[in-house]
C-alpha cells in the first residue's frame, strides 16, 4: 500500500472494516454486490459540477486517460471538470480505481483550483452511483470472492462504513432475486448512503 493510501485508511478510520473483511467477517454476497456496483458506475456527473451539465464524457479503451468536452465541443480545462489521469480501469480494476482515483477526488478535488467542497463532490458521485446501481440490477449474477490485497479491501470498506454511518444497509435488499426497485426506494437508499459518505469524509476534509 501507498503512502496515499495509509493516509486515507488511518484519516477515514477505515482499519475495522478491512480487518472484518481479511477475517473473511463479512457476507461475500455483499461485497460481490459492492464490487458488481462500481464496475458498472460511469463518471459522468462528477465531470458536470457548477451547472455544466452539458459536459460529455470519454474514457479511453486503456482506461488510463480521459476527455471531457463542453457543449462547444472544446476541451473543459476549468479546475473542476476537467479529464483526469486514472491510475486503474474504472471498470476492469473498479476497486482499485476508488481507492487510488475516485476516494482521493472525494477528499481534495480535482486541482489546487477546484472551487467545489467534499459535500458537493459526494453529491456528484452519488448521481453517477444511482446508474451504477441500476446496471447492476440488471448483471443478475455477482462474483462471490475473499479479497486480499490492501487497495481492493481499502474501497470496500469505504461503502461498508458508509452504509454501517448511514443506515444503508436496504442496498443489498435491492439485490434480493424477484425484488422490483422503485424509484422513491432507491433514492432513499442514496441519500443514506450519501449520509454516510458524509460522515467519513467531511470529518476530514472540512473545505
Amino acid at each position: 500500500m501507498n503512502h496515499q493510501a495509509e493516509m486515507m485508511q488511518e484519516s477515514l478510520q477505515l482499519t475495522p472494516f478491512m480487518e472484518q473483511i481479511q477475517r473473511n467477517e463479512i457476507s461475500e454476497k455483499q461485497t460481490a454486490i459492492i464490487y458488481s456496483i462500481l464496475q458498472h458506475t460511469s463518471e459522468i456527473c462528477i465531470h458536470r459540477q457548477n451547472g455544466a451539465i452539458d459536459n460529455q464524457v470519454f474514457i479511453h479503451k486503456d482506461g488510463h486517460f480521459e476527455a471531457v468536452f463542453d457543449k462547444h465541443n472544446k476541451p473543459v480545462k476549468d479546475g473542476v471538470n476537467d479529464a483526469s489521469f486514472n491510475y486503474f480501469h474504472p471498470f476492469n480494476k473498479p476497486l482499485y480505481h476508488f481507492t487510488f482515483d475516485i476516494s482521493p477526488w472525494i477528499m481534495w478535488g480535482q486541482s489546487a483550483t477546484d472551487n467545489t467542497t467534499a459535500a458537493s463532490r459526494i453529491i456528484a458521485y452519488t448521481c453517477d452511483l444511482k446508474a451504477g446501481i441500476r446496471l447492476a440490477l440488471k448483471e443478475k449474477q455477482y462474483i462471490e470472492r475473499q479479497w486480499s490485497s490492501d487497495g481492493q479491501v481499502q474501497a470496500l470498506a469505504v461503502f461498508l462504513r458508509a452504509i454501517n454511518a448511514g443506515k444503508a444497509e436496504a442496498l443489498f435488499d435491492l439485490f434480493k432475486s424477484g425484488t422490483e426497485v422503485k424509484e422513491e426506494q432507491l433514492d432513499s437508499i442514496l441519500a443514506a448512503l450519501k449520509t454516510g459518505f458524509e460522515r467519513i469524509y467531511m470529518a476530514e476534509t472540512p473545505h
